[in-house]
């Protein structure tokens, strides 16, 4: 008999070596990042991993499947790219030469955190933790999947602002929600319109979890959440990390950017005796 794996778009049964799903249509094949658990990978015998969502300075966003539940879910998996060092292998993950310390000090707040969230009482204002699995010498927390858009979105969409009592009305299950989380000493440190989801119900879930220990100030490794493309220049990170097409519009508009105000600035320099002496009295500083 065939090995048989459950289509991460649709749900349905499929063979494994199938690269279309015959019921949805939808690819089988591999499409996430390198460097990113392979679409079709099987954790604890129970989830299947699907489409990569996204990526931050703690780790990987997968949507997923929970087989035997039968129903979509999302994963966090603990790989932070500034400490780690797969070798090769993907599903492995490990420490770079000199991080192993605060690697397996970060990892374990990342499975008390999740662990933690797991434990709360179900609050309709939060995402659901649903599992916690720790192995692969790593942690991942599988939650709830959610449809909808982030509440950045939301409010892009809108023809008009939220009026004091609408803006009440959608985020007081947030708020009580973080209520929640203080009451057992979580404070989440990254509530932005980016980290909160509107559902299709039209009800606000709180999300975006992440570590005090990479978030912490002063520490070696501190995660600043999302950042504006115009602000990056601007000290607010050392390092950014984005997908690769978003990446690379960002540093081909700099660069763009850089050799253009160069060109002009040469040009204006050699226009005449005084521009010249001018471009010399500022060469070092430049």
């Amino acid at each position: 008999m065939k090995e048989q794996m459950i289509c991460p778009f649709c749900l349905s049964g499929v063979e494994r070596q199938q690269t279309v799903c015959p019921f949805c249509g939808a690819s089988l094949e591999n499409k996430n990042p390198s460097g990113t658990l392979p679409l079709g990978t099987v954790l604890d015998g129970r989830y299947t991993i699907g489409s990569y969502l996204s990526i931050d300075g703690e780790g990987v966003t997968y949507k997923a499947v929970d087989n035997v539940a039968r129903m979509f879910v999302v994963i966090k998996e603990y790989r932070p790219v500034t400490l780690c060092d797969d070798g090769g292998d993907v599903l492995t993950v490990g420490p770079k030469k000199g991080s192993e310390v605060l690697f397996k000090t970060t990892r374990m707040d990342f499975a008390e955190l999740y662990r933690t969230l797991q434990g709360l009482q179900r609050q309709p204002g939060l995402v659901q933790v649903r599992d916690v699995l720790e192995q692969n010498g790593t942690v991942y927390g599988v939650m709830e999947y959610m449809d909808g858009i982030t509440l950045a979105d939301y409010l892009a969409k809108r023809s008009a602002p939220l009026s004091p009592q609408e803006t009440l009305n959608l985020l007081r299950p947030v708020l009580e929600a973080v209520s929640l989380l203080h009451g057992h000493g979580l404070i989440h440190q990254g509530i932005c319109p980016q980290n909160i989801r509107i559902t299709s119900r039209g009800e606000a879930r709180l999300g975006g979890f992440a570590t005090s220990g990479l978030r912490a100030e002063g520490g070696e490794l501190n995660f600043v959440g999302n950042i504006e493309d115009k602000e990056a220049l601007k000290g607010g990170c050392d390092v950014i990390v984005a997908d690769g097409f978003s990446g690379n519009i960002m540093l081909k508009t700099i660069e763009g950017a850089a050799s253009f105000l160069g060109g002009e600035m040469k040009k204006m320099f050699i226009q005449s005796t005084k521009t010249k002496v001018a471009g010399l009295l500022m060469k070092d500083a430049l």
